[in-house]
């Protein structure tokens, strides 16, 4: 906690700790007393004044432990409650009419739904997607293969006998026209 990071409200806190143990509980991940203070930046007792009430409203149990740390999990009521909160979150904003609906992707790009299809990429491909994703987005647009490729496959050796169209091979992403080569050595999104 500093002056950059003030404490939370008591209320904005549990909530915060009950949409943590919700995600983590997702995910098969337990976290402990010490770990979430750690994370949200909280003293140890002030995550445990909150888990004892979360705990006395029936959102979570909570195993505690002599050594002073402690175990929390979300309960079913929890998991209504988070569900409460999400139904009441503001909806984000449309995108900006520069960025039309027709591409869409996850956070490492390894999935991207284009004009409604739905793409699945290697690694080396979802990296090639996101740097011309970005170029596109501030304004770039077209970026030269070689750069490209100097990014998604770093080597001492270089990357001349290498193409973008090679990364790409038998993807339909590159044969459907999500990646255009229009230019001889550049390429972009076909956004």
């Amino acid at each position: 906690m500093t002056e950059a990071n003030p404490p939370a409200q008591p209320e904005e806190l549990r909530r915060r700790i009950l949409l943590y143990l919700s995600k983590a509980d997702g995910q098969d991940d337990y976290r402990h007393l010490f770990q979430i203070a750690t994370d949200f930046g909280e003293t140890p007792k002030e995550i445990r004044d909150q888990l004892e009430i979360l705990e006395s409203q029936g959102l979570v149990d909570v195993d505690f432990f002599t050594n002073g740390n402690a175990l929390p999990t979300i309960t079913g009521k929890g998991k209504l409650e988070v569900e409460k909160i999400a139904q009441e979150a503001p909806q984000p904003d449309p995108p900006p009419s520069s960025e039309p609906q027709e591409f869409r992707h996850n956070k490492d790009y390894s999935v991207v739904i284009w004009r409604g299809k739905e793409y699945f990429l290697t690694v080396r491909q979802a990296k090639c997607v996101r740097l011309l994703h970005e170029a596109h987005t501030d304004g770039t647009r077209w970026l030269r293969g070689k750069d490209i490729l100097s990014k998604v496959i770093p080597s001492r050796k270089g990357n001349e006998n290498i193409r973008l169209s090679d990364i790409f091979k038998d993807s339909p992403a590159w044969n459907d026209g999500l990646v255009d080569p229009e230019r001889r050595y550049f390429y972009r999104l076909n956004l």
